[in-house]
């Protein structure tokens, strides 16, 4: 068993040294207002959210919602869309096919104004579950490896 046991261990730790930060099931999402609302979806600076699903809700003073538009982003992963007048307040979702999503409630009441959301959790959270995966995994391999030496027996 030490002789399994051993190189699991030792591959964890040097897997959380060398693996790659990546982002790729994190959606980003830009909200830039001038006349219009300019929304973009990406998973990462080089990869944008081409062709994925957004949906706009306007919300009233009483905080109810409604759907205002359903539509596509474009290939670069854009969407661009015009007020209503008498709302302040809208909430954006973008999503993919995947399961993808991010979403944010913006106020249009002072005029030109940006909104970036960084999507899904923090740092220290994504850290912490990476870590929790590795250890799930190792934990499998190991209950594997015991029961073929039980089997041995």
């Amino acid at each position: 068993m030490k002789k399994l046991l051993i190189p699991l261990v030792l591959l964890c730790i040097l897997s959380i040294f060398f693996t790659a930060p990546v982002s790729a099931h994190a959606v980003h999402m830009d909200v830039t207002q001038k006349v219009e609302i300019e929304v973009k979806g990406y998973f990462s600076e080089a990869e944008r959210m081409s062709f994925g699903n957004i949906a706009i809700y306007t919300i009233d003073e009483d905080g109810s919602e409604e759907l205002y538009i359903e539509d596509k982003l474009n290939e670069q992963g854009i969407y661009t869309f015009e007020p209503v007048e008498g709302y302040e307040e809208y909430r954006i979702k973008i999503y993919d096919d995947w399961g993808h999503q991010e979403e944010a409630t913006i106020n249009v009441e002072g005029g030109a104004g940006q909104l970036h959301s960084s999507g899904g959790f923090d740092t220290v959270t994504r850290i912490i579950a990476g870590l929790g995966y590795m250890l799930g995994l190792a934990g499998f391999g190991m209950l594997l490896s015991a029961r073929k030496m039980k089997q041995q027996d």
